[in-house]
């Protein structure tokens, strides 16, 4: 497991408040992987691409549930908060 990882780990089995992590996608999908994520927000844009790497590239089916969503004032951004549900 990366260091990374075993921080998170760690920081996940003390007492405190959320733990907020800003990664790109190959990192937060490491991070899905080993069962350390519980909630994953995601910032969606009005474009349309024909190609592109997916968000979940090379992952099993990730079962989520939507918590939340919501338009960001003054953007055409949606905010989607999901609950990573044990698979």
């Amino acid at each position: 497991m990366p260091i990374a990882h075993e921080q998170i780990a760690e920081l996940k089995r003390q007492q405190g408040k959320e733990i907020l992590v800003f990664g790109s996608r190959t990192m937060w999908n490491e991070l899905l992987a080993a069962g350390l994520v519980d909630e994953l927000h995601l910032m969606i844009g009005p474009a349309f691409l024909g190609g592109g790497t997916p968000v979940f590239a090379d992952r099993p089916r990730l079962p989520l549930r939507l918590l939340d969503s919501r338009t960001l004032e003054g953007s055409e951004l949606v905010l989607t908060r999901h609950l990573v549900r044990d698979r």
